[in-house]
C-alpha cells in the first residue's frame, strides 16, 4: 500500500491513475488537475488537498475513503466530470476552498453512514454542484448539526437515506426515489421536488417562490 503525494510544481493527469494509498495534494503552488474525459485518480484510501494547493477536475476522481478538501486557497476549477466518495466529505480552510460548477458531479456511493461537513457552505463559499446520493445497503448521507449541504444544481437520493441534524439547500430540484427516506432537520429547495418514498424533515422551506 503506497500513498502518492503531490507537492510540487503543476501536473495533469490525462490518463488513469491508480493509487493504493492515500493521495494527497499539498505544499505551496501545487497544481493537480484531473483533465476529461480520459484522465482518472482512484484510490482505495483517502484523499486531502491542504496547503496553498489547488485541485480542479474536468475527468472522473474515486476516493474509497474519505475526501477532504482544507486548501487555503480558492478551488473553483471543479467544472465537470465525476467525484465518487464513498467514505466521509470535508470541506474546510479556505471559505471557497470547493466550489463545483458547470456539471460536476459528486456522488456518495459508500455502504456506511457518510458525513457531510462544509465549513463555509453558501452559493458564494463552498458548494457542490450535482449531487448523487446512491449507498450501497445501509449507508446514508448525513449532515451534522449547525452544517449546511448545499447543492448549487440538482440533488438526486436513488439508494441509501439523507439524514443528520443540520441544513440541505438544494438550488435546483430534488429528486427522490421510492422507498428513499430524507430527513434532515431542514430542507430549503429552490426549485421543484420529486418523492417517491418518505420525507420528514423539522422544517421545509420553499425558497423559490
Amino acid at each position: 500500500t503506497l500513498p502518492v503525494t503531490f507537492d510540487s510544481g503543476s501536473v495533469s493527469l490525462t490518463n488513469i491513475l491508480v493509487v493504493g494509498g492515500n493521495v494527497h495534494v499539498t505544499g505551496s503552488g501545487t497544481t493537480l488537475n484531473v483533465a476529461g474525459p480520459s484522465g482518472a485518480l482512484s484510490t482505495g484510501f483517502n484523499l486531502l488537498v491542504d496547503g496553498s494547493a489547488v485541485f480542479s477536475m474536468t475527468g472522473s476522481v474515486s476516493v474509497s475513503g474519505n475526501a477532504t478538501f482544507a486548501s487555503s486557497v480558492v478551488n473553483a476549477g471543479m467544472t465537470a466530470g465525476v467525484l465518487s466518495v464513498g467514505g466521509n466529505f470535508t470541506q474546510t480552510g479556505h471559505a471557497q476552498s470547493f466550489q463545483a460548477s458547470g456539471t460536476h458531479l459528486t456522488q456518495f456511493i459508500g455502504s456506511v453512514v457518510q458525513t457531510v461537513d462544509f465549513a463555509s457552505a453558501g452559493a458564494a463559499n463552498s458548494h457542490f454542484q450535482q449531487v448523487l446520493v446512491a449507498n450501497a445497503a445501509g449507508g446514508s448521507v448525513t449532515v451534522p448539526a449547525t452544517k449546511e449541504l448545499f447543492a448549487l444544481g440538482d440533488m438526486s437520493v436513488s439508494l441509501g437515506a439523507l439524514t443528520g441534524s443540520g441544513r440541505v439547500h438544494v438550488v435546483g430540484n430534488l429528486t427522490a426515489a421510492a422507498g428513499i427516506t430524507l430527513t434532515p432537520r431542514h430542507l430549503g429547495i429552490e426549485g421543484g421536488m420529486t418523492l417517491g418514498g418518505t420525507i420528514a424533515p423539522d422544517t421545509i422551506e420553499w425558497l423559490g417562490f
